[in-house]
């Protein structure tokens, strides 16, 4: 079950439980947490603000709203950054 987030639409970008986040903003991933065959530790990661499918293609096919993208083993990936944050892959700023 996810945890209550404090979260607050701001000029270009989204604060989450207090940190800020921006449309083209570098993050830091914890390549580890994502994929356990990995021998990196840390991979970039890029926020952006952008229309998305929706992964189980239930009753919506597409969503806006934030994502991360980031390479993992050559695969370019893609998570809510709700997802991203509430999981823990998001290394703290």
């Amino acid at each position: 079950m996810m945890r209550k987030h404090r979260i607050k639409l701001i000029e270009n970008g989204v604060e989450i439980d207090g940190v800020r986040y921006y449309d083209g903003m570098e993050v830091k991933i914890r390549d580890s947490a994502v994929n356990h065959n990995s021998k990196k530790s840390d991979v970039n990661g890029v926020v952006k603000f952008k229309v998305y499918e929706d992964g189980e293609c239930y009753i919506d096919e597409y969503h806006i709203g934030w994502v991360v993208e980031y390479e993992s083993d050559g695969k370019r990936m893609e998570r809510t950054l709700i997802d991203a944050i509430e999981s823990g892959i998001i290394k703290n700023n």
